[in-house]
C-alpha cells in the first residue's frame, strides 16, 4: 500500500486496511501465520505492522536504488484467538 497523499498520513487509515486484510485472511484460511515484505527504511510502514502484531523474521533481499541499498525485510502476525481482537495501540488500556 502506497498512501501519496500527504493530507491523508496520520489517520489511521493504513492500520485499519492492514487490520481488517489480516483478520479476512485468518477467516477465509486456516494458515497458521502470515507473512509481508516492507523496505527497512520504510519506517512509517514497519510501525504500523508492528503495532499490529507482526513481527520481523529477517531480510530477504537487498537492492540498489539510484546507488543506495534498499533492504526488504519479512514479517510475519502468528494466528491469534480469533475472539481477541488484533491491537490497536491506540485503544489499548495500559493501566
Amino acid at each position: 500500500m502506497k498512501n501519496s497523499d500527504p493530507a491523508a498520513r496520520g489517520r489511521g487509515l493504513g492500520r485499519e486496511l492492514i487490520r481488517t486484510a489480516a483478520r479476512a485472511g485468518f477467516e477465509a484460511t486456516d494458515l497458521p501465520v502470515m507473512t509481508l515484505g516492507v523496505y527497512a527504511h520504510n519506517t512509517s510502514a514497519r510501525y504500523v505492522y508492528e503495532s499490529l502484531g507482526f513481527r520481523e523474521t529477517g531480510r530477504v533481499r537487498s537492492a540498489e536504488v539510484d546507488g543506495r541499498p534498499w533492504h526488504a525485510l519479512e514479517m510475519e502476525l502468528p494466528r491469534h484467538d480469533p475472539t481477541e481482537p488484533i491491537p490497536n495501540p491506540g485503544s489499548q488500556n495500559t493501566a
